[in-house]
């Protein structure tokens, strides 16, 4: 199967083709609240079903262009193929994409998050790892949830689905992210903590100096 997206390989791709970009954030729609590795499947099946041999610049222009006519009538029975599940949301985001017609590389967050579909923690998905422009913002799941409570915050378990609560926490990570030293930037820092989490099971603390201190949960 050829891997056209992979949410454990996302460092040092903001240079990568739009393809690619595309490939992520549909990926990032597909997988709220669902199993990454499931969904890492479905999507790149999807994708090689979607494209056959052709070789498109851009994802989302090919599927509107070739899968958007009758309301994306076909883009659903390929959808419901490849049992994707969120069928209502999957279109909805498409016909959101084919009336605005929005420029990814350069749309605002909020302008990203008009999309049905495309949530706080997915749109920053898509941005900390896919717009190099962007460092304000930060994606809440469960090892930023960790990295803050054990930094004295109460965050909660999951990621909130509350905007007020998002962002309070998004800026007190931000915070924490600007003491770390020597500096690192949002994708590094995310991932370095992602990483720590999924394969040691550590958190770390922001000591007075600056320091990460790696512990086990």
């Amino acid at each position: 199967m050829t891997i056209y997206v992979d949410p454990n390989d996302v460092k040092g791709k903001l240079d990568y083709p739009l393809f690619y970009k595309e490939s992520f954030l549909l990926f990032a729609v597909m997988v709220a609240g669902k199993s990454s590795e499931t969904i890492k499947k479905k999507t790149n099946e999807l994708i090689a079903d979607l494209i056959g041999k052709d070789k498109p610049e851009s994802l989302f222009s090919y599927i509107i262009e070739n899968y958007g006519k009758n309301d994306f009538e076909k883009l659903l029975e390929m959808l419901k193929k490849h049992k994707t599940g969120k069928y209502s949301l999957l279109l909805n985001f498409f016909r959101d994409l084919k009336s605005t017609k929005m420029d990814l590389m350069n749309c605002s967050l909020k302008e990203l998050e008009s999309l049905r579909g495309v949530g706080k923690k997915s749109s920053r998905f898509f941005m900390v790892y896919n717009r190099a422009d962007i460092e304000d913002c930060a994606i809440l799941d469960t090892h930023i949830l960790k990295f803050l409570r054990a930094n004295g915050y109460e965050a909660p378990e999951q990621t909130p689905s509350k905007p007020k609560l998002y962002e309070e926490l998004e800026s007190a990570f931000l915070e924490l992210a600007s003491k770390v030293k020597p500096k690192m930037t949002i994708p590094d820092l995310d991932f370095l903590l992602w990483y720590s989490a999924k394969t040691e099971k550590k958190t770390a603390h922001v000591s007075d100096k600056g320091e990460l201190i790696f512990f086990q949960e």
